[in-house]
């Protein structure tokens, strides 16, 4: 066994250097610590039977030591950073596109599409196969070894070989990089006459004054009495740029939240300084239980204000602020610094990170250790579990089935070859993905592998196991194989019957993705949104809504 010398001594010296500087600190636990890790790595780099990866040990042993703590403290390696710093930007240097391997397929598709990017200017459509990339063949490559090679600096050159989806046609396309700017606006818009509309799915950097200018646009309609703001399934962001969105709802100065780290050594108070662009117009902001961090600062502020009306269901509760540290060669470490609190002086964290059970799972504040606080009117609002909203609706929720080939990418895999078929499609308030349409959906399904059984299919497995230990199985393979194929296609046939409302409704939402984008999804999708519908409700409703902002009680949606 050979053990390069090199890097182990140069992690000995670094080592040997902060044990050193700990030790003349006044914490001499830190010092001692430290020693033990210098002491285990020199050992094991000495001694070990087998060649030692340090910087693969390196990152493990950092995951299990940030692990007890909370799950948003983590070690980012220099070969993850770049990554990580496109969630913080929204950009990176790309082609444009989404990518996906379909089930039991060699190679990676183009599955959607960025308008006015490469792939797009390209001609490249959704369902077109990856072939090469810079003449690397991609046969069997995983979704991130592609995606890797596809990204690099923007002006850079890369060369793919494409099989098109339409005529199994193959050709060699050379494509330039551009800085790929992922929006933070899903959709804006007004949905009726009367009633603006903004989602908005990320604080990236910059989306702050990306909203206000979206909102202020909107309030050029002077027909524009309410707005909606949608924060469902945005995990948050920088602290920053949810001052900024509040900035554009609250008077200049108004304070929206503050930091304050272990025993209060770290404590920051952020407020509004840019001027509104409207102070009273009727808001609601919707919310789910993907919703979280920033977007929690934001429809916490709001509704502590009594600016305007939550609705939606509870979201996450994460009241815990990170910040990054470069910790040298290229490695990252995201650290929880502080909890934030809102307005009213309630922080929201669900989880208590510092309190876990035997087994090292953390526990939920429990109800009993919750404590009220008030809202500028006087409501009564609950820290230690998130922002729970002033009127509450019941989520609709997928059945096994209808997941089950959304997870497979079936859906997706027959919008793409939907598009291929059609040239074109009406417009979006005109667009019906018919019965016919449905019918050549079941036969595309029709024999393929769905992670969906029946009691009757659940039975036969224990046949074929009871089968193979008496010795049956081989004289009766072909039977049981026949039935499970005839069971698979009867469970699939009456599935796909029974659920035909909801799967054309998502076989529709994906064909328009495929030609009017993530904007034309998104502006479908509101049409019969049951969030959307009960905001308008209380949006139309003057009496109402300004009955909620004094109310004590929370309203449930009927």
């Amino acid at each position: 066994m050979r053990i390069n010398k090199k890097p182990f001594i140069i992690s000995l010296v670094v080592l040997g250097i902060f044990s050193s500087f700990a030790f003349s600190r006044p914490d001499f636990n830190v010092g001692k610590n430290l020693e033990i890790l210098f002491n285990i790595v020199k050992s094991i780099n000495l001694h070990y039977v087998d060649s030692i990866d340090n910087d693969d040990i390196t990152k493990r042993a950092a995951d299990a030591m940030l692990s007890s703590l909370d799950p948003y403290t983590e070690y980012i390696t220099k070969e993850d950073s770049e990554q990580f710093r496109q969630v913080t930007t929204g950009k990176y240097g790309g082609l444009g596109s989404a990518i996906r391997k379909p089930y039991n397929s060699q190679y990676v598709i183009i599955d959607d599409i960025y308008k006015d990017y490469p792939i797009y200017d390209a001609g490249i459509n959704p369902g077109d196969s990856i072939l090469k990339v810079d003449s690397v063949d991609m046969k069997n490559a995983s979704n991130e070894d592609v995606s890797n090679a596809m990204r690099g600096l923007p002006g850079s050159k890369v060369n793919m070989t494409i099989k098109a989806i339409k005529d199994g046609s193959i050709t060699e396309k050379t494509l330039i990089r551009k800085t790929i700017s992922i929006s933070p606006i899903t959709y804006a818009g007004m949905l009726d006459d009367s009633t603006g509309y903004v989602g908005f799915n990320s604080f990236s950097s910059g989306s702050g004054e990306m909203l206000r200018t979206e909102f202020a646009k909107l309030k050029q309609n002077k027909n524009m009495k309410s707005f909606i703001l949608d924060l469902r399934n945005n995990g948050g962001g920088i602290i920053d740029e949810s001052v900024t969105v509040l900035s554009a709802f609250l008077p200049k100065g108004s304070f929206v939240t503050s930091l304050k780290g272990r025993n209060n050594v770290l404590h920051k108070e952020y407020h509004t300084s840019i001027e509104p662009i409207d102070t009273v117009m009727p808001l609601v902001v919707l919310i789910n239980n993907s919703s979280a961090s920033a977007s929690e600062i934001v429809s916490g502020a709001i509704q502590d204000y009594d600016r305007g009306v939550i609705v939606g269901t509870k979201s996450v509760g994460k009241g815990l602020a990170q910040r990054t540290e470069d910790i040298g060669f290229g490695g990252i470490l995201k650290i929880t610094i502080a909890k934030y609190y809102i307005p009213s002086g309630r922080c929201i964290q669900a989880i208590d990170y510092s309190n876990r059970d035997s087994d090292n799972t953390a526990n939920k504040v429990q109800d009993s250790l919750r404590n009220e606080f008030k809202t500028k009117a006087g409501r009564t609002v609950l820290d230690g579990g998130g922002i729970e909203p002033d009127v509450i609706v019941s989520p609709t929720y997928l059945n096994i089935f209808t997941i089950s080939l959304m997870a497979r990418g079936y859906i997706s895999d027959f919008a793409n070859l939907y598009h291929s078929k059609h040239d074109k499609i009406a417009s979006i308030d005109s667009f019906e993905f018919t019965d016919e349409d449905f019918n050549q959906f079941k036969e595309f399904v029709k024999d393929k592998p769905i992670k969906f059984s029946s009691v009757t299919s659940n039975k036969m497995k224990d046949v074929t196991t009871w089968a193979k230990r008496e010795g049956y199985y081989d004289k009766l393979k072909e039977n049981i194989e026949a039935i499970e194929k005839e069971l698979a296609y009867r469970n699939t046939e009456k599935s796909l019957t029974e659920n035909q409302k909801v799967l054309k409704e998502i076989l529709a939402l994906d064909v328009i993705n495929k030609y009017y984008f993530i904007s034309g999804r998104t502006e479908l999708a509101l049409k019969t949104d049951d969030y959307i519908i009960e905001a308008k409700k209380v949006l139309n409703d003057k009496k109402e809504y300004s009955n909620i902002l004094i109310a004590k009680e929370t309203v449930t949606a009927k």
